[in-house]
């Protein structure tokens, strides 16, 4: 999971910094799935690790708002087989 976090966090500032550009209150939502269902965490468990993280990387000034319908920003996780993850 901390592989999976490092590349959420390397990846996801300069496509918040263009959002938050350009909206007041953006919305994310993050969508994971598991083709290794002997990974620790179950989909939904990753799911809430990544939008804590993001929540915690991207929020402080509380604009960013959660919408798991019709969000600005989706982040998709697939964790595989051999301790890979696709984010």
């Amino acid at each position: 999971m901390e592989e999976i976090k490092k590349s959420v966090t390397k990846a996801s500032k300069s496509v918040f910094d263009k959002v938050f550009a350009t909206k007041k209150s953006p919305s994310f939502r993050v969508r994971a799935r598991r083709s290794d269902k002997e990974f620790l965490l179950c989909s939904k468990e990753v799911e809430l690790e990544i939008a804590e993280l993001v929540d915690k990387l991207h929020n402080s000034e509380k604009r960013l708002k959660v919408d798991l319908e019709h969000a600005d920003i989706t982040i998709f996780c697939e964790v595989r087989k051999i301790g890979r993850a696709h984010v």
